[in-house]
């Protein structure tokens, strides 16, 4: 048994008229749930959580992914910590609470096995190093519990995804990497669904949306969108039906089209898998990371089914 824990950045949920999911050509999340998503939607069985979630965790402003990424990362509410949401990249003080309470870092004092499974530049450290790229809360919260950024050889061989789901707007964005071999939202779902045969707990970053949402990829919410439903679609069909799939956001940006902005809109959560009740009761996504290593405890010790 094992979770996959993954991070779909700039998600927000509105009732707001037209969001791009009521055009955008969606089949497995309305299947699903029943419904089209909406702020009000709550849905609970046995093996399916889906309900939104407070991403302003009580402070005001534009919630940021700096802030958010390290909350569901450590369970720690950065933006109270810090008396604001901090943009982008974590900077020094939360480094240091990343490095703390890194869920990775604890997945691996309980004695388990933890992967990013996200695709890095090759000499990642040597760029931070340099200054050339600022550290994600996700290469952090890896290096804090000892684990090697996989970069384009896993991609490659199939142990990695990038962060677009695909590959094939990362490769706009770095024509460096033209050439590589671009994946289906079909095969990155299967892919991703097979790691917790070598892992308990597998952490992935999708930004592919909050990039659409800041018009820095030339595709349309919708398109977007449904991409990121059929990546989900061949996730769930392929998950093992011991393991648990814990999908989150950190903020809203892609459902208001009209802007570029982020909003205060609530967040998604959606648990498939026979972890899915504990996950009913939380309120902000500052609760998420507990609750993820408390699920990891209770299977380890054989106590989920």
């Amino acid at each position: 048994m094992g979770i996959i824990y993954m991070l779909l950045d700039g998600v927000g949920l509105t009732d707001t008229p037209a969001p791009p999911w009521t055009s955008a050509d969606l089949r497995t999340i309305p299947a699903l749930l029943g419904a089209l998503p909406s702020a009000q939607l709550h849905v609970m069985s046995d093996d399916l959580l889906w309900k939104p979630l407070d991403a302003t965790m009580g402070v005001p402003g534009l919630p940021q992914s700096g802030s958010g990424h390290t909350a569901l990362l450590t369970g720690v509410n950065a933006s109270a910590l810090l008396g604001y949401h901090q943009a982008a990249f974590p900077a020094a003080t939360l480094q240091r609470v990343i490095e703390e309470h890194s869920i990775l870092r604890r997945a691996r004092q309980l004695g388990l096995r933890a992967l990013l499974a996200t695709a890095y530049p090759e000499r990642y450290w040597e760029l931070i190093s340099s200054r050339r790229l600022r550290a994600t809360a996700g290469a952090l919260a890896a290096r804090a519990a000892g684990i090697d950024l996989l970069s384009i050889p896993e991609w490659l061989a199939g142990q990695a995804l990038p962060w677009d789901i695909t590959g094939e707007y990362l490769q706009r964005r770095r024509p460096e990497l033209a050439g590589l071999p671009p994946l289906t939202p079909e095969e990155a779902g299967r892919r991703l669904a097979a790691l917790p045969r070598q892992y308990e707990l597998v952490f992935y970053e999708c930004y592919l949306p909050d990039f659409v949402g800041h018009r820095r990829i030339d595709i349309s919410h919708e398109a977007a969108l449904a991409l990121i439903d059929r990546f989900l679609g061949s996730l769930i069909e392929s998950r093992h039906s011991g393991d648990t799939l814990v999908v989150v956001s950190d903020h809203g940006n892609i459902e208001e089209p009209g802007h570029r902005q982020h909003t205060r809109n609530p967040v998604p959560l959606c648990v498939v898998g026979p972890g899915a009740r504990l996950f009913v009761d939380l309120q902000g996504i500052e609760d998420v990371a507990g609750m993820v290593l408390r699920l990891l405890g209770a299977q380890n010790a054989g106590q989920v089914a």
